[in-house]
């Protein structure tokens, strides 16, 4: 008969002063604030984006996929984690690439400078009259010296009674010196490649599972209380006491988290849901909560 029996000493009464993300949570010199106090139901979030040239920090949401309209807003941040503006679009042919907002005919740089105005590629033979040698040539001589390239097949491009469509014109966009150019050419889109991932993520300093527990981190799992067994002997859903350091400031945070133990191996795997974004340029830090709240972990303002 399974019995879900919990055979664990009394929680020490230290962990009484740690709070859930829902309460306030302060040290002597930091704070843990939500980031939109007001409600952002049917939304996610994305893993934070910083610009060190900017010292921009972005962020945006997109509507779940089963809601009527999709969304993307996208937030900006200065160095002390105080937000600059937002801006909200509905075009689903967005993409972010290098702090750009790209669109196979336009595109964004209000990331980078809060410029909301549409941008025009500056193209090359969208009069198609190069020969098929000659645009392969400029398309690796392009290539080689980009940042990044973005392949747009014609079928994305062109409306369907059109000549380019027609004649599968396709466009490679080229980021180049801060500048996007947008090359044109029958059947282009054999030469794709695998695009070059985003390099601006902000790194995620939440430890690997099996080295949640481990103490002097900048965050950890300080204690582990079980409630209830899983469907193994090793595993288990309870509370999770973390502790959130910041320079000689300790955050305390509770919430849940799984245990999934290995007793052959002699292992403890712990999932939580935080995830805690920053880096040395950055006066503050994102906490997040399963991708779905935003938390911003700045100095009190004494």
């Amino acid at each position: 008969m399974f019995r879900n029996a919990i055979t664990q000493p009394a929680l020490p009464a230290k962990y009484a002063a740690y709070k859930s993300l829902d309460e306030p949570i302060a040290s002597a010199n930091y704070e843990i604030k939500r980031l939109f106090p007001h409600n952002i139901d049917n939304v996610t979030f994305a893993p934070p984006h910083y610009y060190p040239k900017e010292q921009i920090t972005m962020v945006y949401s997109t509507t779940d996929e089963n809601q009527p309209a999709h969304i993307n807003t996208y937030y900006r941040f200065d160095t002390s984690g105080h937000l600059i503006d937002s801006m909200a679009s509905s075009n689903e042919y967005l993409q972010l690439s290098n702090g750009y907002l790209i669109h196979p005919h336009y595109y964004y740089s209000w990331i980078l400078n809060g410029d909301t105005a549409r941008q025009s590629y500056i193209p090359i033979n969208n009069d198609l009259k190069l020969d098929s040698l000659t645009l392969q040539s400029r398309f690796y001589q392009l290539t080689e010296t980009a940042s990044q390239v973005h392949f747009v097949r014609y079928s994305r491009l062109w409306e369907h009674n059109s000549d380019a469509y027609q004649h599968k014109t396709d466009e490679v966009l080229f980021l180049k010196n801060n500048k996007w150019y947008a090359l044109f050419g029958k059947d282009l889109y054999r030469y794709k490649t695998d695009e070059l991932p985003e390099t601006n993520l902000l790194p995620n300093m939440v430890p690997p599972d099996t080295g949640f527990d481990k103490s002097g981190q900048t965050i950890y799992l300080d204690k582990f209380y079980k409630q209830y067994q899983l469907g193994s002997p090793d595993s288990w859903f309870g509370t999770g006491y973390i502790n959130l350091i910041i320079k000689t400031d300790t955050l305390r945070i509770k919430g849940n988290v799984l245990m999934m133990g290995d007793n052959l191996k002699g292992t403890k795997r712990y999932n939580n849901q935080l995830n805690y974004y920053t880096n040395s340029q950055l006066q503050f830090g994102i906490l997040t909560d399963s991708l779905r709240k935003y938390y911003v972990v700045q100095p009190k303002i004494k």
